[in-house]
This record gives structure tokens, sequence and C-alpha cells, in this order.
């Protein structure tokens, strides 16, 4: 469910992914793990409109105290760290960034992206610089490496990047270093191509110790139960604060492909990954343009019509205009004041890669910093793979603007600058 900028859903036991629906276009993923004794934020958005309130108002029922940790220093990513400053000790515990480069993040009013967006420096308020391999417990009274979040150094898109493994789920949040469809840009103030493929290799040779240690333990990730919500395990005390209302919504079952029915309810799984990667639900949408329309314009294939709403969603607006009276809608999706969570069920697989958690439920999901939450892991040899071919030649760019190329392998694109690529 949305409310003002901000829509929630729930992705496993103790995750909810949120989307801002910023001015700026940026769309980033956050993401909220619930902890026996805190919520951690991991990122916090443009800023725009206050993230601490929407979940405050939309979830943490026991008011649990947050744990702010970003993953990079851009302000699609830092810019609601003011709202958490603000509120302080007690109700928000630290704000904690990687330490691998803090000049490089301390100068945010340089490295931050803010100057191309014609906006104010975030305000970070860093109060914990967090190691290579530290562990951030997720029970500081029980500290265990069982039920923690490791942090890794992941220097590439930034160079203070970094991942956060949460070992309970096999959950890896990867930030802006990965995730599909629209561009990862590697063309930013601290970027680098060889710090970039380096980082790969060192997320797959971590995804694989972790992997194996998975398939010898035998641990299994919560499972979708098939009635919109998510099976899970028996919750610790204390867990499980950010309720979840039930999804409710038609696209929610979709049957087996066969005859006319199969088409409608394929149509259906498609509008139901669209809107979940654009971060609406199926009534916001229809307020703001004809979803049918698009889907058509797309060639109902759920990556062009992603990349045509993220890239030009005014143009969009104009070239689907909606078919049912806007106001009705917005109030009938309501704004999120009138009781429930704000955050919709959901399950721990993805309409945009269903082979990923269901074919291979030991595997490693990755969560990614726009776009996508429930990415599969194998995902990181595919774009080292084809990292080498873009580095070798072998691959030529899609599209250029000046000394910066584009380059597709379809699912991921990335903007490089012709400096990293002279041979």
């Amino acid at each position: 469910m949305s409310a003002g900028r901000f829509t929630g859903e729930r992705v496993s036991e103790r995750v909810v992914k949120v989307v801002e629906a910023d001015s700026c276009g940026q769309y980033p993923f956050l993401y909220l793990v619930e902890g026996s004794d805190k919520v951690v934020v991991i990122d916090t958005g443009t800023g725009g409109e206050s993230f601490k309130d929407w979940i405050d108002s939309h979830g943490n029922a026991e008011n649990k105290p947050y744990l702010v940790i970003n993953t990079h220093v851009h302000f699609d990513h830092t810019g609601g760290n003011r709202h958490f400053v603000e509120a302080g000790k007690p109700s928000v515990i630290d704000i904690a960034m990687g330490a691998a480069d803090r000049t490089f993040t301390e100068n945010s009013d340089i490295t931050s992206l803010c100057m191309a967006h014609s906006i104010a420096a975030p305000v970070l308020g860093v109060s914990r610089w967090l190691d290579n391999g530290e562990l951030v417990y997720l029970d500081d009274a029980n500290p265990s490496p069982d039920n923690a979040l490791e942090i890794l150094f992941t220097p590439g898109h930034t160079k203070d990047s970094i991942a956060l493994y949460l070992r309970p789920e096999g959950r890896l949040f990867v930030g802006d270093n990965l995730y599909p469809y629209t561009p990862v840009h590697l063309d930013c103030i601290g970027s680098s191509m060889a710090d970039f493929r380096a980082t790969l290799r060192t997320l797959i040779e971590f995804v694989d110790a972790r992997e194996a240690e998975r398939r010898a333990a035998g641990t299994l990730p919560p499972i979708p139960t098939g009635d919109g919500g998510a099976e899970v395990a028996p919750a610790a005390e204390g867990s499980t604060t950010l309720v979840v209302e039930p999804a409710g919504s038609p696209e929610d079952a979709v049957a087996e492909p066969t005859g006319n029915g199969g088409m409608a309810a394929q149509r259906a799984a498609v509008i139901e990954g669209f809107l979940g990667v654009v971060g609406l639900d199926r009534a916001t949408a229809d307020a703001l343009f004809s979803v049918e329309t698009l889907m058509a314009l797309a060639d109902w294939l759920p990556a062009n019509a992603i990349n045509m709403y993220l890239s030009d969603p005014e143009g969009v607006m104009a070239m689907a205009p909606p078919s049912v009276d806007a106001p009705a809608v917005a109030a009938a999706a309501g704004s999120g004041s009138g009781g429930g969570s704000g955050i919709a069920a959901g399950s721990p697989g993805s309409a945009m890669f269903p082979g990923g958690a269901e074919a291979d439920p030991l595997a490693v999901t990755l969560s990614c910093g726009h776009v996508e939450a429930n990415l599969p892991s194998s995902a990181l040899a595919d774009v080292e793979a084809f990292m080498a071919a873009v580095a070798s030649g072998a691959v030529a760019p899609s599209y250029r603007d000046g000394a910066y190329a584009e380059y597709s392998s379809g699912t991921f694109t990335f903007m490089i600058p012709d400096s990293f690529l002279e041979r």
C-alpha cells in the first residue's frame, strides 16, 4: 500500500521493501530489517518527505529504536538521514556508513550528486563507521553471527559502497552496484570499473561460501503460502512488529496459462511485476495513467514498461492518460492515515525473476538499491562475464553520450566512461 511518496511491501519474514516515488525520478529501494531490539533502516531516500515518519506510522507498533545504515553517499539513499538526525537518541541508535573512504563520504556536497539535481547536500549525521566484515547484531542482548547483518566493502559505483548480508535469510543487500533494466552508473564521482569488477569477484566468492553453508545446514527461507502472504518460521518473542495487511488484489492469484484465461493471467502477472518494481499499487497507478495502455505500448514486456516509466513518467502519463477519475481513485487508494500498516503482503519470490529463489531455495537472494528486491545470486556471475566482454572490446556500446557509453546485456545495463576502457 502506498502513502504519500512511499510504498511498502513485505518481501520476507523480517524484511520490508519500501519504494520512494521521489521528485527527482530516482525511485530508490529502501529496506527495513526487523531485529529483536531494533529496526535496521537500510537507506533513507531523498528526504523530500520523512521516511522516519512513514515508518513510525506504518508498522513499528512496538516503537523499536532505529539503526540507520546507508549503502553509499548518494543523495537518493542518504537524503532522509536528516529526519533521523533531528529525532536523535533514544529513538535513533546510530546512523552508520562504511569506513572505507571517510573523506569521500564526508565531502557529500560533492560526492552525493546533489549538485546535478540542484538540491541541498544531505545531512549525513554519521555516528558509527562500519568496518569490512563487521557484524551488526539484530539482538544486542544475545549477539550471534547467525542473527546479524555482515558488512562488506564493495567499491565500484562509489568508493564508499557497502553490501549487507542477512545471514538468517540468505539475503544480500547490494545497494546500487547492481540492479536490472535501468543503467547502473559507473560514471559517477568515485566510480571505478576496476573496483567494480573486483567487487563482483568478491561478492561471487562470498555468495559461494554462504550458499555452501546454507546447503550444509539445510536452511530454508520462508516460502509463499499461496494466499497472498508468506509462510514464515515461528517468530521470536517481540519480533514481527512491522505489521502486514493482506494484499487482497485480484492479481495475487495467477492461474496457469490456458487459452484466453491463460493470456489474462499472463498479463495480470506482467502488470503485477511492473507495479512491484516501480513501487505503485494498482489504484495509485490507475490514477496516474492507464496501465493497460502502457503495457500495450510496451508490447506487454515488463522490462520495456519499466524503462518507459522510470525514464519518463510524465511522458507515460501523456501517452497513456488515466481512463478513470483520478481523484476518486486516489481517495480509494487511501493516504495511509485511516489505520492499517501501509505495507502490502508479498512473497519472497520475484515477478520479474520467477525462477530465482523458487528454483533454488538455498541460494542467496540479492536485494538491490533500485528496481529489484529479489534478484538471483547467479546474476553476479552473468555480470562478471559481461563486464569481461565489455573490457575486452567484444561488446559494442548500445548508446553513446560524448565520452560516456552505455553497454547492455539485455537484462543489465552500465554507463561507463571511455577512460575506464582505454586499452
